[in-house]
Formats: C-alpha cells, sequence, structure tokens
C-alpha cells in the first residue's frame, strides 16, 4: 500500500490455503481505487462496528483503520475467507443502505501472511502501532483497543514477548486480486443507532468524492 508510512521493509505473503485451522493471520484489504473514505468519521466507525459484530467468527488481536485500506490479526474459527467476507460484505450493504452510497466499495479480493511465531506475531503487532502512529490523533480511536475494542488474546504459543510499540520491520503483503469473495448470501445488519451523517468526505487533489448531506433512520 503506497500511502502506508513510508520505506519499512516488505514481507510478502506466501498463499496457502486457508480453511478450519485454528491458525491466526495478518489480514489487508482495500477500498476500491483506494478511495479514503474512512477518512470520514461515520464511515471509519462503521468498519469498527461490523468487525465488532462478527467477532463470533473469528479472534480478534489488533486492527487498524487507515483511510483506504485496514489491517487485522485475527484467528478466524472457521475458513479466513469467510471472516472476510462477512467484514466486506456486512460493511457494503450497510454502507449502501445507510450513507446511500452506490459505487463500489472495496477491490476486490484481499492478502493474508499467517503468522509462523512469536516473533512474527510481534513483527506485525509493530507494523500496526507504525500505521496507527501515522494517523491524526483523533482518528486513532478506530484503531484496536483505541476503539473501545476489548481484544483477545493471542494463542499462547504465538505471543509476541513484547506487546509495546516499536520499530518493526513488516510490510502490508500486496492485495491478490486473484481471491475474490462471494457477496451473495449477507445477513442484514441491525443497527442500534437512530441516524448517522454522510456529508461531504474529501476533496483530495484532483479527486472530489463526495455523499451528500443527509440524515438517515436505521430501523
Amino acid at each position: 500500500f503506497p500511502e502506508d508510512d513510508g520505506g519499512l521493509e516488505e514481507v510478502r505473503a506466501r498463499r496457502e490455503v486457508a480453511t478450519h485451522n485454528g491458525q491466526t493471520y495478518f489480514v489487508s484489504f482495500q477500498s476500491a481505487k483506494h478511495t479514503p473514505f474512512f477518512r470520514n468519521e461515520s464511515w471509519a466507525q462503521m468498519l469498527v462496528q461490523v468487525i465488532e459484530q462478527y467477532r463470533t467468527e473469528y479472534a480478534l488481536h489488533d486492527f487498524v483503520v487507515m483511510h483506504d485500506h485496514a489491517h487485522l490479526l485475527m484467528t478466524p474459527k472457521g475458513a479466513l475467507e469467510r471472516s472476510v467476507q462477512l467484514i466486506k460484505g456486512g460493511y457494503s450493504y450497510r454502507a449502501r443502505r445507510e450513507f446511500l452510497w452506490k459505487g463500489p466499495i472495496w477491490q476486490d479480493g484481499f492478502s493474508d501472511h499467517r503468522l509462523r511465531d512469536a516473533e512474527d506475531g510481534e513483527v506485525h503487532l509493530r507494523y500496526i502501532a507504525k500505521n496507527v502512529a501515522s494517523l491524526p490523533g483523533g482518528e486513532t480511536r478506530f484503531c484496536g483497543a483505541r476503539a473501545g475494542l476489548a481484544l483477545d488474546a493471542f494463542p499462547q504459543w504465538l505471543k509476541p514477548l513484547s506487546m509495546e510499540s516499536g520499530n518493526g520491520g513488516a510490510e502490508a503483503p500486496p492485495l491478490q486480486s486473484g481471491r475474490t469473495l462471494l457477496q451473495s448470501g449477507r445477513t442484514p445488519l441491525q443497527s442500534g443507532r437512530t441516524s448517522l451523517q454522510g456529508g461531504p468526505i474529501f476533496v483530495d487533489g484532483t479527486t472530489n468524492f463526495e455523499s451528500a448531506s443527509r440524515t438517515r433512520e436505521t430501523r
């Protein structure tokens, strides 16, 4: 991802069959055309809510929501593809329903790296911490424990030696367009909120992405 935090050593994922194996993964997925949807507070907050919504499907060890992508450390209870499908598909459903967004939201596919040992886990924890540190102060509340979520402990054999941030060397592995997630069969999410504001999101260079300012009740 070219906009992460610059110059970190790259660690590329080996492609594996992600099945019911109880392994822990560093997962990344990207917005369509690198559109910085999550620079908007409402869009970022919704992604945190969707990640929390599906915690029954995976253990969540840490995550960061950047302006145009997200990274998660997670241990799926079933197939990894299902966990990511639920997050991306569930988010798309809500964004179209609550923000009346009609365009694409996600780039096809996702990337994943299976953590090999405690050192590997620590490297990726530090990478997430560096991404959090690169965000403006107010936006860090959409990341990990700062979002008010109770994060799950790492499996004992994978527990990093240190949970503190430092100078890690991990770079997000590139997205693999060949892994396409199914978009059918999504279950509508229920929201207890009464409204969301979908005002102007950003004007960045020659790109002008706007969502008409509106309030929509959710039922």
